[in-house]
């Protein structure tokens, strides 16, 4: 099961937390949508701010258990060291 960060609504109407995923299935991760997510950056996450990074980062993004710079995500594709 892939956890879900907020209730996504089916097609029947229900909401689902979390979607089954079958073993071997490629899941593509929307790292430039979630990277400008208002719900973790606040409401000028389209905005370019390094000052983010030089101050303690809020909870929101702490908590959002995301790979981005923040979590080497280029250590965690394969690639080269990550940086700004």
């Amino acid at each position: 099961m892939l956890p879900m960060s907020e209730p996504v609504q089916g097609v029947d109407g229900s909401y689902m937390q979390e979607i089954l995923v079958p073993n071997n299935t490629l899941v593509f991760v929307g790292i430039q949508a979630c990277n400008r997510n208002k719900a973790i950056w606040g409401e000028d996450a389209l905005e370019w701010k390094p000052e983010r990074w030089l101050n303690s980062l809020p909870n929101s993004i702490k908590e959002a258990k995301v790979p981005g710079i923040y979590a080497n995500l280029m250590t965690f594709l394969g690639g080269g060291n990550a940086c700004m």
